[in-house]
């Protein structure tokens, strides 16, 4: 799925040591709440997620400014 392979998953799985790439909260190795991240223009992997936090990047539409007035927000 999007171009890597097993290998290549277990991989990301190993140097993420099993945490989510943004939450650092424990993922399961191949469960359902696990999803593999990646850029939708680029199609290129970025790293592993848990449910949470792929929700919340899709929510945010992927857009880094959104996401940064969101942390200013939070900061108040």
């Amino acid at each position: 799925m999007y171009g890597i392979s097993e290998s290549g998953y277990l991989n990301i799985y190993n140097q993420q040591d099993g945490k989510c790439a943004i939450c650092n909260e424990l993922i399961e190795l191949r469960g359902k709440q696990t999803h593999i991240d990646h850029n939708h223009q680029t199609l290129e992997v970025r790293g592993l997620l848990c449910h949470g936090c792929n929700t919340a990047i899709g929510l945010f539409k992927e857009n880094i400014q959104t996401l940064k007035n969101a942390i200013k927000y939070l900061s108040k």
